[in-house]
């Protein structure tokens, strides 16, 4: 304790232990709440560890990966990290041996799945989802922690060459020490999956009896249900624990669209939230809210991205919905800017924009919010030259796009 006291930090209680560290709440000087992660061992591999878990950390989405705020090392050579507090705790500490619902799974599942789909989407690979390492931040949102374990594609260790990971959630592939990828998650988010759905892990015994399970036995099928969806999210599940990782879905985004096709009311909850901003928009300026422009808000406060040279459109994909936006090329103020958006689901399949939303800050910083349907074919008026940046949210209002449009000065005549 007298070399954590030696850091910038108010150290409060011991939060959680394991085989590598412990977690203590902690506050630093500007009294903000952080779970400081201290390592029991000074050794390389620990070391090496905790670097990882840094170096991953600043590729992935703090959306749903926890943020590092500080690290370092102490004076005994142990290293340690400042994270986000996240003040929900973890998945593990809300089970017990009651099955959870269809939707409750699927819920959770779609979460977990969205966040190995960005880890995924840069080359990342968890290689150690549970229950535990799941958590929650105080607004319930879903967390995937503790990257110590994680690999990136361009890591020199990314393929497997021991064991590591914990017995019930681990893929053949990994139990036999061979090439590590996305599907291994997938194999450990059909565990996770399964322990919800059965109220008990797929495989039970010692560490080795589980992982020679792992490749070679068949969970016991899940308990029968009349709720809707139980057949496909048991299919499902069922797909995600096949033993040849090339057998398993295609993708976490794959495994996320379908999660979430059985839970949605989450989603409609989700469109509610959008609908709900739209309107207060509306609200704020006095102005009623309908299908075109709608009155002037507070600017958006997005770092846009910058199409190339001469490129008229921009698209961006998030793994459950692909977007693309285009507009009229050479646009000039005291004209008028067409905008077309355009709608994918994760199979490729066209999307209506009825549940989409938008917004366009023009070069003074007013913002006119745009309801979904007008986006499909839209002109607004330009009546000043500059940076417009459009803004578009996908119907669950996870995905935006952010673009700059750029609008000339009109010629003279």
């Amino acid at each position: 304790m007298t070399d954590l006291a030696a850091l910038p930090y108010r150290l409060g209680a011991c939060v959680g232990s394991g085989g590598g560290g412990e977690v203590f709440a902690a506050w630093d000087g500007d009294d903000r709440r952080v779970a400081l992660k201290v390592a029991f061992g000074a050794d390389d591999q620990t070391a090496a560890r905790f670097a990882r878990e840094i170096a991953n950390a600043g590729l992935l989405p703090p959306r749903f990966f926890p943020r590092v705020h500080d690290h370092g090392r102490l004076a005994d050579g142990r290293p340690w990290l400042a994270m986000e507090w996240l003040g929900g705790g973890t998945l593990g500490q809300r089970l017990d041996a009651a099955p959870w619902s269809v939707a409750a799974t699927a819920e959770i599942g779609a979460a977990v799945a969205r966040a190995l789909a960005a880890a995924h989407a840069v080359g990342v690979v968890h290689r150690d989802v549970k229950p535990d390492n799941v958590m929650f931040r105080a607004d319930g949102a879903v967390v995937l922690v503790d990257l110590g374990l994680a690999r990136a594609d361009d890591d020199p260790a990314s393929s497997a060459t021991r064991c590591a990971g914990t017995p019930v959630a681990m893929a053949p592939e990994q139990v036999l020490g061979e090439a590590i990828t996305p599907a291994t998650d997938l194999y450990a988010l059909g565990a996770l999956l399964y322990r919800l759905r059965a109220g008990r892990d797929p495989f039970a015994g010692s560490a080795l009896e589980v992982q020679l399970a792992h490749l070679g036995q068949t969970p016991a099928p899940l308990p029968v249900s009349a709720e809707p969806g139980a057949a496909a999210l048991a299919a499902l599940i069922g797909e995600l624990l096949r033993k040849r990782p090339g057998d398993r879905p295609a993708s976490a985004a794959a495994v996320a669209a379908r999660l979430r096709a059985l839970a949605p009311r989450r989603g409609l909850a989700r469109l509610g939230r959008v609908a709900v901003a739209l309107a207060a928009l509306a609200t704020l300026s006095l102005a009623p809210a309908r299908d075109a422009a709608l009155a002037p808000a507070a600017p958006v406060a997005i770092r846009p991205a910058v199409p190339r040279p001469n490129q008229p459109w921009v698209m961006t994909d998030a793994g459950d919905y692909t977007l693309r936006a285009s507009w009229s090329a050479a646009a000039r103020a005291g004209g008028t800017l067409r905008v077309t958006v355009e709608l994918w689901d994760a199979d490729g399949r066209p999307l209506g924009l009825g549940a989409t939303a938008g917004a366009l800050r023009d070069p003074t910083g007013q913002v006119t919010a745009l309801a979904g349907r007008a986006l499909g074919s839209l002109e607004l008026p330009l009546r000043k030259a500059g940076d417009y940046v459009l803004t578009v949210f996908a119907p669950d209002g996870d995905l935006t796009m952010a673009v700059t449009i750029p609008v000339g000065h009109r010629p003279n005549s």
